[in-house]
């Protein structure tokens, strides 16, 4: 059955370092998978510091470049945002080459836009999507 994410979030948020001191242990959550903003934004409200999500689908492979970017740089840097910057480098370093006339181009293999006709709500401090 699938989770709860009201309870998911709760427990997450119980064991969330959300200030100096905290007995907590958890500053990041990644929900690298189709739709979770939902989730995403419950575990932020419970008290996660920080919380990486998607709004959209993604397709597989775009998810796997994005997080094994991330985590990459995220060992490297320690720096949040620097590895969210770095997980989207890395979807879009993927290039496909696409015929025009006689000619060719690299152009990307995936695209990452704002969902909808509507641009993205800004996210609570501490949130990337």
């Amino acid at each position: 059955a699938p989770a709860d994410n009201d309870r998911v979030a709760a427990l997450l948020g119980e064991h969330a370092r959300t200030h100096p001191g905290s007995s907590g242990t958890i500053e990041l959550v990644v929900l690298n998978g189709c739709g979770s903003l939902d989730l995403g934004r419950k575990c932020r409200s419970r008290g996660v510091p920080v919380v990486v999500c998607w709004e959209t689908d993604v397709q597989d492979e775009a998810a796997y470049l994005f997080v094994r970017g991330f985590f990459r740089s995220l060992a490297e840097s320690r720096d949040f945002e620097v590895a969210f910057r770095a997980g989207k480098a890395a979807v879009r370093s993927k290039t496909r080459l696409v015929l025009e006339g006689a000619r060719t181009r690299t152009v990307p293999f995936f695209e990452l836009t704002a969902p909808g006709p509507e641009p993205a709500k800004p996210l609570p401090s501490g949130s990337f999507a």
